[in-house]
């Protein structure tokens, strides 16, 4: 190599849930989790919806998420959707993104009385 070459390396951030799409300057998308940016190999995420969380991932299937808005871990899967497990509470909550809203029930399944609250 000669003293005046340039080497120019290209990196390729990979998602933290498989099935993200590149959306590029870090950003993802994941069908079942929505959008999400991440700085490599980190798991502390912002999340478009939840704003900053850390993802404990068990498989790419199945997540913990440590909500600061909520001060609490939640679990979430491909196969709830946009439902989470809140720990803390022993009780489901539902998401809806597009508003920025969940809805807390109050005695989940038997009951479907509860209330929205803005996330």
């Amino acid at each position: 190599m000669s003293n005046d070459s340039i080497i120019i390396a290209n990196f390729k951030t990979k998602p933290i849930i498989n099935d993200s799409m590149d959306l590029g300057s870090g950003w993802f998308l994941s069908e079942w989790f929505g959008t999400y940016w991440m700085y490599p190999n980190q798991n502390w995420v912002f999340h478009s919806t939840h704003g900053w969380i850390y993802l404990h991932i068990n498989d790419n299937e199945d997540i913990w998420v440590w909500s600061d808005r909520l001060s609490a871990w939640m679990w979430t899967a491909m196969s709830t959707n946009q439902w989470y497990y809140l720990h803390s509470q022993s009780a489901w909550i539902y998401f809806d993104h597009s508003a920025n809203l969940y809805f807390s029930f109050e005695d989940y399944p038997n009951s479907m009385n509860g209330s929205w609250y803005q996330y």
